[in-house]
């Protein structure tokens, strides 16, 4: 699967504060050299796997055949948990096997999964707390220089997965998860909007921390200010938004909350 022409990216728990992404990139800069390197986000949650992993999901499509995903959000590190490359249909994912590279390689369709355990692919030193910097980086550079995944570790037959929850249905009501929840206070939920429609064929309420949602709009410029709303967002999910606000304050709500979608009137 080598493109050389295909990015590297990163994605991690790491903030901007501190150097530890500066570190990876030039780790990777020394092995391969004017290798591509696109940071997807460093702002997942510390130590939150499954917003990682959602954040994963829902941006590997976007990239070309042959990018190589590095990803980090790891509060196992350094102990017995694995680390892992798994090969897909178009790309690699590099990372610990904690379910973090699951929903995005499981989605592009998985062809083989490695342990990662042959240490010339690694830098000489392997801290116990920084597994991005010493065996994540440099395995992601040597696969973008065209090493076969198959080449660093043994096979792994079963490593963690982690899915995305689905709606449940509760008689006549659809109980949904927030799946995400963005810089600006919107909160994803785990229902596309055809399935919404589908539901919701006509009145419906959504029921979140005693407060109840009744409004659809197509745009967030179309909602009134301060109210909360749903719209089907970029993801290809449905949001709860507020104009000019955030509905993660508005509703006191973040991720992995559930809620009651009902059909009917208030």
């Amino acid at each position: 699967m080598e493109n050389r022409s295909a990015p590297i990216v990163l994605l991690t728990d790491f903030g901007c504060k501190d150097p530890f992404v500066g570190m990876m990139k030039g780790v990777i800069a020394g092995i391969a050299p004017g290798s591509a390197v696109i940071d997807l986000t460093h702002d997942i949650r510390p130590q939150d796997v499954f917003q990682g992993a959602f954040a994963l999901y829902r941006s590997a499509s976007y990239f070309p055949k042959g990018t190589v995903f590095c990803a980090v959000v790891d509060p196992g590190v350094g102990t017995n948990r694995n680390a892992v490359a798994i090969q897909t249909q178009n790309f690699t994912f590099v990372g610990p096997d904690n379910g973090l590279l699951w929903p995005a390689a499981a989605a592009d369709g998985i062809f083989d999964t490695v342990t990662l355990n042959h240490h010339g692919y690694f830098l000489d030193t392997i801290s116990n707390t920084f597994h991005g910097r010493d065996l994540f980086a440099p395995v992601a550079a040597h696969i973008h220089l065209g090493v076969d995944p198959v080449l660093m570790g043994t096979p792994l037959n079963r490593p963690v997965v982690l899915d995305i929850p689905t709606p449940e249905p509760a008689g006549d009501a659809l109980i949904l998860t927030v799946l995400d929840e963005d810089r600006f206070g919107n909160l994803t939920l785990n229902i596309t909007p055809a399935s919404f429609n589908t539901h919701c064929k006509s009145d419906f309420f959504l029921e979140i921390g005693g407060i109840c949602i009744t409004d659809v709009y197509d745009t967030y410029g179309d909602a009134p200010d301060n109210t909360p709303f749903l719209l089907g967002g970029s993801s290809g999910y449905m949001e709860i938004a507020v104009k000019n606000g955030s509905a993660a304050l508005n509703l006191e709500a973040s991720i992995m909350d559930r809620l009651r979608l009902q059909r009917g009137s208030v």
